[in-house]
């Protein structure tokens, strides 16, 4: 009964393949019927525009997928999204909750990058998945927690008193130019961490993680296990 069961979900399988190809054919150079069955991703036109959305107030950033996000200082928050005119219809930036949610309805791919241009007063949190890059100047002078994952990149410049990364898989921040009081890291995975603590560095970091650190913090306090390591630039 396994087998005929197996045999008979392989034969519809290549049916449907079939019957939507048949659908799909051109006839007169257009498709009779054109199927979306939502595999794939969507190729950007090429035309590059820009668009504002508007929005309400936010002081953290939530981005996945392959977005790029430049964040700067201002009086009041702006969106602005860059990218082909095809695609701007599939990118989504919602804010619930204080949070600038980034994210798209369809697998995007472009030749250029599918930009986001943030304006904010006060950034607090940010957190990255995918291979998706945020690029911070004069987040929050009191506190800045990031968490990300996956193949993300974080660059971030100005000052803040306490700075918190989450850091896994293959992420990478970079905060040297980032001024910190004190920089608290939690890392596995290789990811790997440049900071700039000028009173403490607390870091836990398992798997083969990284911190690298500027400054002259009086206190350094490490938990590190496999072939993860703390260490001065």
């Amino acid at each position: 009964m396994k087998k005929i069961g197996i045999l008979v979900f392989a034969a519809a399988f290549v049916i449907g393949l079939v019957v939507t190809n048949i659908f799909s054919s051109e006839i007169f150079g257009k498709p009779l019927i054109k199927f979306d069955l939502g595999f794939g991703s969507i190729k950007g036109s090429g035309h590059v525009v820009e668009e504002k959305r508007d929005v309400l107030n936010f002081n953290a950033i939530d981005v996945g997928g392959v977005f790029a996000v430049e964040s700067v200082y201002g009086d009041t928050t702006s969106v602005v999204v860059v990218a082909d005119d095809n695609l701007l219809p599939l990118i989504e930036t919602e804010v619930q909750g204080g949070t600038l949610s980034i994210s798209s309805t369809r697998r995007l791919k472009s030749d250029q990058r599918l930009l986001i241009r943030v304006t904010s007063p006060a950034i607090e949190r940010v957190e990255t998945s995918g291979a998706s890059s945020v690029s911070l100047s004069n987040p929050s002078r009191e506190k800045l927690e990031i968490d990300m994952s996956g193949a993300s990149k974080v660059t971030a410049s100005g000052q803040t008193s306490a700075l918190k990364a989450d850091m896994s898989g293959a992420s990478k921040l970079f905060a040297f130019e980032l001024e910190a009081s004190g920089a608290e890291i939690d890392g596995s995975g290789a990811s790997r961490a440049e900071v700039n603590a000028g009173r403490s560095l607390v870091s836990s970091l398992s798997g083969a993680s990284r911190v690298v650190y500027a400054g002259s913090p009086s206190e350094i306090r490490s938990d590190v296990s496999g072939a993860s390591a703390v260490s001065a630039r």
